[in-house]
């Protein structure tokens, strides 16, 4: 006798490949890092726009997506933080142990320069899916937005943005920098 397997398809087959990730995505944890808001430290401004509160805009929306596909995330902040400087959230970060840590950056810049850059790892067993991450993350937010994509460079590099360079060093970091050039 034959075992007889239902097929899924369409909107069902969607749902389980759906829980599926979630299930797999649940085992994995990301520390997202808005950059700025600690001390009363804003980052660039134009007029009355301020980094601090782009960058966090931006790292919430992205807990949003990463929670609803099943991920474990973490934010060093979120709200501004007088409480608290950058050291505290490398602390934090590392603290979490997570399966990666994106430091989020939203710069002002000259008519040189306007798109998408990210800072890899270096010295760490991670640097290779450091550097692919960052690669990704550049390329997806340069395609969506309809920007350049400036490139990647190593931590600490001559060519690494000074704000990516403070990234929290997790076990796997990523910093992640949007330049556009003001209207």
């Amino acid at each position: 006798m034959e075992t007889i397997i239902p097929q899924i398809k369409g909107p069902r087959l969607r749902a389980v490949e759906t829980q599926i990730a979630r299930a797999r995505n649940a085992l994995r944890k990301v520390v997202l890092d808005p950059g700025h808001g600690w001390l009363g430290e804003s980052g660039a401004s134009y007029f009355d726009l301020k980094e601090k509160d782009v960058n966090l805009n931006i790292a919430l929306l992205t807990q949003q997506i990463l929670e609803r596909d099943g991920y474990r995330v973490a934010m060093t902040r979120t709200a501004d933080d007088p409480d608290h400087d950058l050291t505290y959230a490398a602390q934090f970060a590392n603290a979490q142990k997570s399966d990666i840590v994106v430091s989020i950056h939203a710069n002002a810049a000259g008519e040189s320069a306007s798109g998408t850059e990210a800072c890899y790892t270096m010295g760490k067993r991670s640097d290779e899916q450091s550097k692919q991450l960052a690669k990704l993350l550049t390329t997806a937010i340069a395609e969506r937005l309809g920007l350049q994509e400036i490139g990647i460079f190593p931590e600490n590099s001559a060519k690494a943005s000074a704000l990516a360079q403070r990234a929290p060093a997790g076990r796997n970091s990523t910093s992640t920098t949007w330049m556009h050039r003001p209207p």
